[in-house]
């Protein structure tokens, strides 16, 4: 078991990130092995050093029981971080151009775009273009295999 350094949640030992704030617990690994650093409220004892058959629970008192902090869009790291409304509309617009927007689309679903919700929306516009393709070639093919002509279509509009 360890503890995060940022906000003091326990964590075991094989997770990266903190399950509390995200911190990533693995950056600091050279640091703290270089550095002889004590957790804040390690002076606090633990069940184990009365109890040798116990399982180790740091023991806390209010005082000293660390507080969850409040985790913002600024915290996270870059290729993290949330898109807002207007970035949405943007990437729409721009997949929507028609031969430059279908190139960024894929390059951006392709792992171009360094934020992971960016290349998930790229993903799922590109999705959703493959599955409108795929109703228009059929609806074609229907029309084609009925007997109508094209020009049903131009009645249509």
């Amino acid at each position: 078991m360890a503890f995060c350094p940022k906000c003091g949640a326990q964590q075991d030992s094989s997770v990266r990130f903190c399950t509390k704030c995200g911190y990533d617990l693995m950056q600091d690994e050279n640091e703290s092995r270089n550095s002889n650093y004590e957790f804040p409220f390690a002076s606090a004892g633990t069940d184990a050093q009365e109890n040798p058959g116990s399982n180790p629970q740091p023991r806390y008192t209010p005082a000293q029981a660390p507080r969850p902090q409040e985790l913002t869009a600024n915290d996270l790291p870059h290729h993290l971080r949330p898109l807002g409304a207007w970035s949405y509309f943007g990437y729409s617009f721009l997949f929507s151009i028609p031969l430059v927007g279908f190139i960024m689309l894929i390059v951006f679903a392709c792992g171009g775009a360094q934020n992971i919700n960016l290349r998930n929306y790229a993903r799922s516009y590109f999705c959703a273009f493959l599955i409108l393709l795929i109703l228009v070639v059929f609806v074609l093919i229907i029309l084609l295999a009925t007997g109508s002509s094209l020009s049903v279509l131009d009645n249509l509009f």
